[in-house]
Parts: structure tokens; sequence; C-alpha cells
């Protein structure tokens, strides 16, 4: 009796795949059955192992994920989850339009592509209220997610990750005189187990790459009234991307 659903993933990105695949067969509702790592295999691949559910890159060689998409339109198939570094309104609703049930921007943590998948073929009984808290909490990641990567901060180092959380807290927060070092250090330190200095630090060097090896008309326009001699302070670096990412929810 089957007990769990199967999974392939099509993505160009090997140590992505590896990471998606590890971490999905750790669950019992999922396993993982084949990885392809460009378009025509992953047409190939979904056709002969007939997977629950296909977790597809958008841009791959020698065939793109609207390829594949195209592949199956219409037809009996796996559900879709697409992957894309394109944020781009026309390209999900293409998506959408040729069947596919969810799109993620990248970059994004394996552990939430988990969760949602969790959310989109378990069918937990939440209510109503909590799903639309969910929901907003998935759309605010992906929206922090996409700025990120449009400025070009580096995802491999920590600071990454805390400017993320640290964004988040900002777009939450009630608080109209928010305070970041006093009031968004000492909860990521604790959520992360080390201490608001280091958090500060690691933010910091996150930021001086950016500003070093970042798109400088893109980083101009976006913090046009805060950079100076090519500075900005960790909090104006924050708080730039939380207002933004406010007036796009």
């Amino acid at each position: 009796m089957k007990t769990s659903m199967s999974v392939v993933v099509v993505d160009d990105n090997e140590s992505l795949s590896y990471l998606i695949r590890d971490g999905l067969n750790k669950e019992e509702a999922f396993e993982v059955v084949g990885l392809a790592h460009d378009g025509e295999v992953g047409i190939q691949m979904i056709r002969d192992l007939k997977p629950d559910i296909v977790i597809l890159d958008m841009v791959m060689p020698k065939a793109d994920g609207l390829t594949v998409l195209e592949t199956f339109n219409g037809k009996e198939g796996p559900n879709f989850v697409v992957l894309s570094a394109i944020g781009h309104d026309v390209i999900t609703k293409k998506s959408m339009s040729l069947g596919a049930m969810y799109y993620i921007v990248k970059p994004f943590e394996t552990t939430a592509l988990i969760n949602r998948m969790k959310q989109l073929f378990l069918g937990d009984p939440i209510k109503e209220i909590e799903k639309e808290e969910v929901l907003y909490n998935i759309h605010l990641k992906e929206l922090i997610s996409k700025e990120l990567n449009a400025l070009a901060v580096p995802l491999h180092v920590k600071g990454y990750h805390y400017i993320k959380d640290a964004v988040q807290l900002v777009v939450e927060s009630k608080d109209a005189v928010l305070r970041i070092t006093k009031d968004i250090y000492p909860v990521i330190a604790e959520n992360s187990n080390t201490t608001a200095t280091s958090v500060e630090r690691a933010i910091r060097h996150a930021i001086d790459i950016t500003l070093t090896r970042g798109p400088m008309d893109l980083i101009s326009e976006y913090f046009r009234n805060e950079l100076f001699n090519n500075k900005i302070t960790n909090k104006e670096f924050i708080v730039g991307i939380a207002d933004t990412v406010k007036h796009r929810l």
C-alpha cells in the first residue's frame, strides 16, 4: 500500500536539488524518486516515473520550466510546484495558467519549502484565520527574499539570514519607534543561539559585501535618501527594505 507521495525534482542547481531531496526524504509523507538537472531529462523522467508531485525550476538548459509545463498542460499528470529566481508577474501568471499549483521565488530556505509542501498536499486541518496567517507569512518571506536577491545580498553568509529576519520583524512590528539594536538584534540572537553583537556584525558584513559587489545603480536608486559615500547603516538598510516590502504587501 502506498503511504507516501512520490516527488521528482527538476532543477539544474544540483546542490539545491540534493538539499530538497534529503529534506523531503526525512518526511514520511514524501519520497523523492528522481532528480533531473535539465528540462529534457525532466520531461522524460516525469513520463517514466509518473510522480505525484514535481518541484520544477524555471530556468534550465535544453528545456525551461515553461516548456515542461506546456508538455503536460491539459493532460493527467503531477502537481507542479515551481521554483524560480525570476519573480516576474507575467512568468508567475503563465506558470499558473499552465497548471502550476504554487510558485516560490528563489532564494528560499529548504525548510520553508518543505513546510509549504505539507500545507499544500497534506491537508492539515488549519482554521481559516490560521490559513490566512500562514499564507501572509509565506508571501512576506517571498517578498523579502526577492528584494534581497535583487540587491545581490550574498546568500552564503549568515548576515543574509539575519537581515531577512530583521526585515520581517520590522514589517510586522507595530512599534512606531523601533530600535534595531535593542529590539531586533536580541530577538534574532535568541532564535539563532548567538549574541546580539554577532548578529550586528554579520549583518554589517553582508551589507558591506553588497555595497562592494552588488548592482550599484539599483542600490543607489533603492537607498537614494540614505546612501552617502557608498555607506549606509544597518538600520537604514533594514528599514529601507522593510518599507519597500510593506508597499508591496
